[in-house]
């Protein structure tokens, strides 16, 4: 059971991300969930990457009296 907690030793796992190609049959349409995605054509189901989350930054707005 340790051997499949090491996560250094699985070796190759792809990933969804955006944009990425189907290992399967080399197309780019997806049907995404909450945990996976399927390849439309081919039906390959690959999890999801992690998404790094950043944090949000309004947009910058001029003050009222620097407005033209």
């Amino acid at each position: 059971m340790m051997a499949a907690l090491n996560l250094d030793r699985r070796g190759y796992r792809p990933l969804y991300r955006t944009g990425t190609l189907c290992p399967g049959c080399g197309k780019g349409h997806w049907i995404v969930g909450r945990q996976s995605a399927e390849c439309v054509r081919c039906a390959t189901a690959l999890p999801l990457a992690p998404v790094e989350i950043e944090p949000a930054v309004p947009p910058h707005r001029p003050a009222w009296a620097d407005r033209p």
